[in-house]
């Protein structure tokens, strides 16, 4: 991260809801100076909720009732963390993570309603909850796709207020839309949970019955089976999809936490700070206001943002907190399935297709205000940009030592004198020391920083180092890590550190491994690098690039690509979904992934900066053979080849594929294989003859693993076939 002016306090918004989504909206466009931004949600993208009944009609794609929170954080200077809350401590000000902590001086919650439609027997097994929106989603349309024409389907809605009701009107469109024939039954579970005067409740109920929707008054459900729902007056519904749109409830964790809370939900002032913590904001449908009867609504919600960014500013930078104000009689607009709207406010109703077509304008320029700003705007102050870097490691080390055909004497031209008999491999990321009867293989690495958070970025380098060890065959010993932070003040940089520290010891003790030290400097940017030391197990050697035969079979154990996505997600055009989806296999390890091919490679590295061609050149050169490689078998992330066709480069390409030129390829295929990989694949040459079982056991731990070429007899050139 750069820093204009140094930070010097942590601001946390916890929940990626739709009003935290509006807020970091306004702080994209006015931001907090010296405030450090961060959200935590566990997703990377929210659903706008008053389109979701319209997308389950049938009326609105996926794309265009999502908001990316990827490139919205981007565009705030935010930091992102895509993870779930086990805990907050309020008196501490700290965030408990399954794996870390993350401290705050100011902090708001907007999360879903913690379900206890759980609590109904057999709702676990049998039964569907409407959050996370992500999964009721995926379920609705497998649930959808599976229907056979003109075949009869039973759907029940357990209670909800108005809500449940319209989502049984959406799904009674789409299913009708599919000419499937459904009986949806909305039970009401709880009395009056209407929740409305008697003449808006009077045409919502009439509006459920020209649905063709059952409605079961003053009814519970006990018990939800594969096939029934069991009411309390033991009346038997056949139901082959059974939704309960969450309620409120006390087993969440802002509960376990010791907040404040209501029949489940957080208590709240009117100047949206949770009763009794002065730095702790909430809003959202799991927060009650104090002159409310139940959880805060959408609408409700949805005006709290202005109100909360506002005050949040306010307990940050000094000022009057505002109070949100209640408006009893605002209009609530009900869609009834079709292109038709029911219109609620002071305790009249009106319908008509009309209303139905102002909300909609209303729904579609609201998430299209999120899209046209991560479009076009770039902040001021943000993580590492795709601006290329001097290539001066390429020119010194990896040129040299390529060039010259005894690696001994390239190492002792490189370093001197050495105490120890050192076993240089060709490449310029490692070293193989022979000391103590044993080989220690030595590595080090500073990528490039692709995301703000340090802690998500300590993990993705001690991942991207260690790609060095285990295509050695070595495992993980000690780490020594240098962080560059921007100015900022001591306690966030103890914050900052600890947060460090906290990962990079959890990596390396799932390997064995200690973290020796950590040192720290100051920086125009964040940037984390590291040394590393592992051991080749006793008796074994090392495994170089120099070994390959032809006739080896080339096998890669991960999708190429993610230097291409950044690419993208730094000119604001890449997909946040699919941009968190490699984030996410970046963080993950390989050691059992290495431990596989070390029984059996002839030789071996780890995808890096010289992009796959690069890398597999090096090792051609190395065994004095060619290679040949099938463009179509290679695995790539999930929308990197539509950005490479798109003309997206990482930077580092032209220099990547001037060092390293394919032949026989073109498009964006052969582009990729250019590409700057950060923590990228094993790359390892297998013999033939034992490479059908090798690439079996490595499905194992990793489905994209793929054979995508073989060694051949000549010269030290990649060939695409």
């Amino acid at each position: 991260m750069h820093a204009a002016v140094p930070f010097d306090r942590d601001l946390v918004l916890i929940g990626g809801g739709v009003v935290h989504a509006m807020v970091l909206r306004i702080l994209a466009k006015t931001p907090l100076p010296g405030v450090r931004l961060t959200l935590i949600s566990s997703t990377p993208t929210v659903i706008y909720a008053p389109m979701l009944p319209g997308y389950i009609a049938g009326h609105y794609s996926r794309a265009q009732i999502e908001i990316d929170l990827v490139e919205l954080a981007r565009c705030a200077n935010a930091r992102l963390i895509v993870g779930d809350v086990d805990r907050l401590d309020p008196e501490a000000r700290v965030i408990n993570l399954a794996s870390r902590s993350i401290a705050y001086d100011v902090a708001s919650i907007n999360i879903a309603p913690q379900d206890t439609s759980s609590q109904i027997e057999g709702f676990k097994a049998h039964g569907i909850a409407m959050t996370p929106q992500h999964l009721f989603i995926r379920q609705w349309d497998a649930f959808r796709l599976a229907q056979q024409p003109g075949r009869a389907v039973n759907i029940t809605v357990i209670g909800g207020d108005m809500e449940g009701g319209e989502l049984a009107m959406a799904m009674a469109h789409a299913m009708k839309s599919e000419t499937v024939r459904p009986q949806i039954t909305v039970v009401e579970q709880t009395p009056n949970t209407l929740n409305q005067s008697a003449t808006a409740r009077d045409a919502f109920e009439t509006e459920l019955t020209r649905a063709g929707i059952g409605l079961r008054k003053r009814a519970r459900a006990r018990r939800i089976d594969a096939q029934y729902v069991e009411l309390s007056d033991s009346t038997l519904l056949e139901s082959d999809f059974t939704l309960a749109p969450v309620l409120p409830g006390t087993d969440g964790w802002p509960a376990r936490s010791g907040l404040a809370t209501e029949n489940g939900s957080i208590c709240v002032a009117c100047d949206l700070r949770v009763d009794g913590i002065k730095t702790l904001f909430a809003v959202g449908q799991a927060v009650q206001l104090p002159s409310s009867t139940g959880p805060m609504g959408e609408d409700v919600a949805r005006r709290a943002a202005p109100v909360l960014a506002r005050n949040l500013r306010a307990l940050l930078s000094g000022g009057k907190l505002h109070m949100l104000k209640s408006t009893d009689d605002s209009l609530r607009v009900i869609t009834l399935g079709g292109k038709r709207a029911l219109g609620i406010k002071g305790g009249r109703s009106f319908s008509g297709a009309g209303l139905w077509h102002w909300k909609d304008r209303k729904d579609r320029a609201a998430v299209r205000q999120f899209a046209r700003l991560t479009r076009t705007h770039t902040p001021a102050r943000g993580c590492a940009t795709d601006t290329p870097k001097p290539a001066s490691r390429r020119v010194t080390l990896r040129h040299i030592m390529t060039r010259r055909n005894d690696h001994q004497q390239d190492n002792a031209y490189l370093m001197g004198p050495a105490h120890v008999d050192p076993v240089v491999g060709p490449d310029d990321t490692r070293m193989i020391l022979q000391t103590g009867g044993r080989q220690q293989v030595l590595c080090t690495a500073q990528p490039q920083a692709i995301v703000a958070d340090p802690g998500g970025m300590t993990r993705i380098t001690l991942h991207h180092a260690l790609g060095d060890l285990w295509s050695a065959g070595a495992v993980a010993q000690t780490a020594m890590l240098t962080v560059i932070l921007p100015p900022m003040s001591s306690a966030l940089q103890q914050r900052t550190m600890a947060e460090v520290l906290e990962t990079a010891r959890d990596v390396m003790a799932r390997l064995k491994g200690s973290v020796a030290g950590v040192s720290m400097l100051e920086g125009a940017q964040m940037s984390i690098g590291c040394s590393l030391s592992g051991l080749v197990p006793q008796a074994a050697q090392a495994i170089t690039y120099s070994g390959a035969k032809p006739g080896d079979v080339l096998v890669l154990t991960r999708p190429v690509g993610s230097g291409v996505i950044f690419a993208a997600h730094n000119r604001a055009c890449a997909n946040g979904e699919e941009t968190v989806r490699v984030l996410t296999q970046l963080e993950q390890s390989q050691a059992a992934e290495a431990a596989i091919l070390a029984h059996h490679a002839t030789a071996m590295t780890h995808v890096g900066q010289f992009g796959l061609a690069g890398h597999l050149q090096a090792m051609c050169r190395a065994s004095g053979c060619g290679a040949e490689v099938s463009l179509e078998d290679i695995p790539f992330y999930h929308g990197a080849e539509a950005l490479a066709h798109a003309g997206i480069r990482s930077h580092g390409f032209d220099q990547n594929r001037t060092a390293a030129p394919v032949s026989g390829g073109s498009g964006a295929r052969l582009a990729v294989m250019h590409d700057r990989e950060t923590a990228g694949g094993l790359l390892a040459a297998v013999p033939a003859g034992v490479v059908d079982d090798v690439l079996a056991r490595l499905h194992t731990h990793v489905p994209q693993a793929a054979i995508i070429g073989r060694i051949v007899v000549g010269p030290a050139d990649i060939t695409c076939v």
